[in-house]
This record gives structure tokens, sequence and C-alpha cells, in this order.
């Protein structure tokens, strides 16, 4: 069979077809519409955004005034509160102030009462103290033989107390002179006191220290007699002992004691 062999053609250029534009009407109103549809829209979303904020705010406002509203009524309730209790303290105050006023002068009273009957009490312990130091001298008088009596013969310093009182250089004596005798025989002379001191170094008498002058004591008595006074020292003068000069017609007879001893006596 023959083969035969065609050359290809050569490839045709296209023909141009005619195109046919279409051509859009144009409006130019469009875009400004839009950007004002925009700016409406915008506008509107802000609006709504503050108004949503504004209403936020007043909220909080309101809750924020709210809570002040409660806690000033509180602080007010609280004040109140205090303003009773005052006035209660104020009441009981003064009624405690009135009880205390009467409880002060009952006890005052009771005091005074009190101090009367410690002071009628020792009063009436001194006493009872003195009738008990005559009745023991007169029980050893009448019990001591006349033998005994005649070699006690004599006035005697039976004892010599001196006391510290609460007043500052203040001080108490009490003295107490016997006659050791059966026969009734009257005894009488003075009594002089004198202190030795540091006041340079002088034996003075008690009424020249003194500043409440003391005189001479005098007795007369037949069995017993007692001398209870006071006397104040001065400041500066520091007794170290302590003489009683017993005077009489004839004679004159000295008892010495030591103030430290007299002192320690009274405590």
């Amino acid at each position: 069979m023959p083969i035969f062999y065609k050359h290809p053609l050569a490839r045709s250029k296209p023909k141009l077809v005619p195109v046919v534009m279409k051509i859009r009407q144009h409006n130019p109103w469009l875009c400004p519409i839009s950007i004002v549809l925009i700016i409406i829209i915008l506008t509107i979303v802000a609006l709504l955004l503050w108004k949503n904020s504004i209403q936020a705010l007043k909220e909080n406002r309101h809750f924020i005034i709210k809570q002040q509203l409660v806690k000033i009524d509180k602080i007010n309730q609280q004040f109140q509160n205090a303003q009773i209790e005052k006035a209660y303290l104020i009441d009981q105050n003064k009624k405690l102030n009135k009880q205390l006023t009467k409880i002060i002068a009952t006890t005052q009273i009771n005091q005074k009462n009190y101090a009367k009957v410690l002071q009628s009490l020792s009063q009436s312990q001194n006493k009872n103290q003195d009738l008990i130091e005559e009745l023991t001298f007169y029980q050893r008088l009448l019990t001591t033989p006349k033998a005994m009596l005649d070699k006690k013969q004599g006035i005697k310093i039976a004892s010599f107390e001196l006391n510290v009182t609460e007043k500052v250089n203040y001080y108490t004596y009490k003295l107490i002179l016997t006659q050791w005798t059966k026969d009734i025989k009257l005894a009488e002379g003075k009594i002089k006191i004198y202190l030795v001191g540091d006041m340079q170094e002088q034996i003075k008498g008690l009424n020249k220290i003194t500043e409440k002058t003391i005189q001479i004591l005098s007795y007369q008595f037949i069995y017993f007699q007692r001398f209870i006074g006071e006397f104040k020292l001065p400041a500066k003068f520091m007794p170290k002992n302590l003489t009683i000069h017993l005077i009489t017609k004839q004679q004159v007879d000295k008892t010495h004691f030591k103030w430290k001893e007299l002192i320690k006596r009274s405590y």
C-alpha cells in the first residue's frame, strides 16, 4: 500500500472579532450617600455606647450613693446608741457619785465614832491600868510586914514611862510616886526632870528645853500619886539621859534613865 506524506499546513492567524463593551451608567451621588450612611451608623453606635456607659455610670453612682447612705445610717445609728449609752452612763455616774458621797459621809461618821470608841476604850484601858497599878500597890502594902516597910520607908519613884506620840518630837510621860508606910503620913515636895543631850553637851532642865513649858511638879500624897504629861523637844536636840530629881525638905534623890531604854519600852 502506498504511503503519502502531507506537509502540515501553516497555522492561520485568528481573525479579529470586534468586541462590544458595556458602558455602565455613572451615579455620582452614591459615594456621598454611603459616607453619610456610614457616619450616621457610626454616630448611632457611638450614641448607643455613650448612652449605655452613661446608664452604667448612673447605676454605679446610684449603687455607691446607696452604699454611702447605708453607711451613714449605720453611723447615725451607732451615734444615737452612743448618745443613749452616754446618757445612761452619766445617769449611772450621778447615782454612783451620790452613793459614794453617802458612803464617804457614813464612813467619816463611822470613823469619827470609831475614833471616839477607840479613844474611850483607850481611856478606859488606861483607867483600868491605873486602877490595877494602885490596887497592886495597896495589896503589896497591906501584905508586906512592918519590918520590911521600915526598910522601904520613904518616897520612891515606882515607875517612869515615856511614850512616843504620832506628832513629831512630842512625847508623853507617866510618873508614879509611892510611899511605903502604914502610918498616915503626908509626903510633899517638888519634882524636876532633867535631860542630857547633844545640844552643846549641856544639862538642861526639861522646862527650859521644851517648847511647851513644863513647870516644876509638886507632889502631895500619903501612899500613891500619878503624874501624866506631854512635852515637845526641839528638832536639833538629841537626848541621851534623863534624870528625875525628887526634892524633899531633907534631901534630893536622883534617879537616872537612859533615853534609848525608855524609848524601847514604849514600843
